[in-house]
Order: C-alpha cells, then structure tokens, then sequence
C-alpha cells in the first residue's frame, strides 16, 4: 500500500507542474488576444480619420469602448472575442481589420483548447487525491489490525510489544467516550463535486467518522463516506447541483461519540 501512496503523490506532482504550464499558455494566450482587441481598435481608429493611440490614450479612451476583459471568465472571453469577429465581419465600415480576423479567430481557439486542457488536468488531480486518501485509509486499517493482533500476542509485556516496532501507551486512566464534534460547517471545493468539511477537533480524538445524507435527511438515509484524522475533510464525487446533509462524530480510545449537528451544502 506505502507504494502506491508514493506513486499517486508523484503523479500529482506531475499533473499539478502540467497544470502550471497549461496556465501560463492560457495567461499568455489571454494576453495575446488582449493585445488583438487593441489592434483592432487601432484600425476603427484608422477607418475613422483617427490618430492610433498611446497607451495613456487607451486608458482614457475606455470611457467610450469598455472591453473589461479582466473580469471576464476564460469561457466568456472567448466568446466575447467571437462575438466581436462576427460583427466587424458582417460590418461594411471595416474592410480591413488589422490582425486578420482569421488570425483572431485561431487564437481564441487556442486559448479555448488550452484552458480545455487545464480544465482535465485539473479532474485528473482531484481523482489522484481520492485514491491517494483510499490507499492512505486502507494502510490506516491493516496497520491498526497489525497493532490489535501484537497486543492479542504480547499482551502486557511492553517489550515484546517493542520488540515488533511499535510503541506503547505510557499513562493508561480509565477511557472515556469523547464529546460529539463541534462547529460542523460544508464549504466549496476547489473543484467540481467536491464539499469541503470542518469542525472543532476533540480533545483526545483519534479519528473522525463522516456521513452523508441526500435531502431531506432522514434518520435512515445516512450513509458512511470518509475517515478523517483531523479535523478537516473533503468528500469527493459528489453529484454537481444536488443539496447533501452532513455529520461527524469522533472516535477515541472510549469509542465513538455521539454525532453532530448536521451541516449542509449544495454541491458546486
């Protein structure tokens, strides 16, 4: 199981450099069309008996033309840009645009493809975190079912415990249930399908165990999706648009808390 948690943290490491040069050609992409949109007003300038502009010109003069192409979603860029091709294409008054609009036009589809492109890498990671957080889990479990079976053999004789590469509790007190989990709160995720989950850790808490729910939640349509071991969680693969209920309950050496109060969150 360890190699495959170092397989999937290398090939996130890859796919987030991926990610980092897709975003530059996009940034770069973005620029280039920016400064195409300028040169296209340059020639309204020039179709109009008009001086071409300097920068602070520019500036000024975007009282009358406002592009706001910083503001603008990649998505909504690109078809701002075709937009504005289809109408100088179809406008007599500007014969002859400088760049081609053709030119223009093969670069908003590069842009289109690049940011295509950032979109799948970015889906590629999400799915590597997930199975990096199951293998991370599973190891968890075999490792904990390890420690059960050396203590079933050594039981109180702590070097034979020792023996077998694994510590032991020093102050034993009587154990004691932990308290339900506090501030339970649902967020975004960074990506699609994804609910971030966040709660005041519990003293003493080992791990956490998180359910889910569709709307309405009811008391038996909660159903078992991740084992946190702080006090912070993303659920993964959730369906994009749809409302989901959430609960958390810690788990100490005195067993497993009462659950708490429910968040909820529709998923982006």
């Amino acid at each position: 199981m360890i190699w495959q948690i170092q397989f999937t943290s290398c090939a996130i490491m890859v796919i987030t450099r991926s990610i980092a040069d897709e975003s530059c050609r996009v940034l770069d992409a973005t620029r280039e069309i920016a400064n195409i949109i300028w040169f296209i007003q340059d020639a309204i300038h020039s179709e109009l008996g008009l001086p071409i502009l300097t920068q602070a010109e520019r500036r000024r003069i975007m009282a009358r033309i406002r592009l706001n192409l910083r503001n603008l979603t990649i998505t909504k860029r690109v078809a701002k840009g075709r937009q504005i091709i289809t109408a100088i294409s179809n406008n007599a008054s500007f014969p002859s645009p400088s760049p081609a609009l053709t030119q223009i036009a093969t670069k908003l589809d590069d842009l289109d493809k690049a940011f295509a492109l950032v979109q799948s890498a970015k889906s590629e990671v999400s799915t590597r975190v997930v199975v990096q957080e199951n293998a991370e889990t599973e190891v968890d479990q075999m490792l904990t079912q390890l420690a059960g079976y050396v203590e079933s053999v050594a039981g109180r004789d702590n070097t034979l415990i020792t023996s077998a590469g694994m510590e032991t509790k020093t102050n034993r007190s009587t154990s004691t249930t932990p308290s339900e989990p506090q501030g339970l709160s649902a967020a975004a995720g960074s990506h699609e399908g994804v609910v971030r989950l966040s709660w005041k850790a519990v003293p003493n808490a080992k791990s956490y165990t998180i359910e889910a729910s569709n709307d309405p939640a009811t008391p038996t349509s909660w159903t078992h999706v991740a084992i946190a071991t702080s006090a912070t969680k993303g659920i993964n693969n959730l369906k994009t648009g749809t409302r989901y209920w959430f609960r958390v309950a810690a788990i100490a050496a005195g067993g497993q808390s009462g659950w708490s109060e429910q968040a909820t969150k529709v998923v982006p």
